[in-house]
């Protein structure tokens, strides 16, 4: 029986079955949403939302292809670990300040959550 449930877990579930691979996932994604963030100017800044445990928000490149992040997060949706929400407040626009796009100074301190 233990088997039949391995094989049907390995099939059917990997990630779930392995949650190291959960953990390594998890962190290639936060590694492609932060290599999204850059910029020249202010227009070059939006917000995307990925959903939890990836920050209330994440300020990107409005260029950036997302298509590779949205399929590992698709993928990441079978880890326990995605299996969360968080009360998150709206997130102002963002501003380009050293070319990364970030919170506007003027709103530095106040209650946002763009941690991943």
């Amino acid at each position: 029986m233990n088997k039949v449930i391995v094989f049907v877990c390995l099939l059917f579930f990997p990630v779930v079955c392995f949650s190291q691979d959960c953990k390594s996932l998890k962190e290639q994604i936060k590694e492609k949403i932060e290599f999204a963030n850059y910029c020249n100017t202010d227009e070059d800044c939006i917000i995307k939302y990925f959903g939890c445990p990836f920050g209330c928000g994440s300020y990107l490149n409005k260029d950036v292809n997302l298509n590779e992040i949205q399929k590992d997060i698709e993928t990441f949706q079978s880890c326990p670990e995605s299996q969360c929400m968080y009360k998150c407040g709206n997130l102002p626009k963002p501003v380009c300040i050293n070319r990364k796009c970030r919170i506007p100074p003027r709103e530095q301190g106040k209650q946002h959550d763009l941690s991943l």
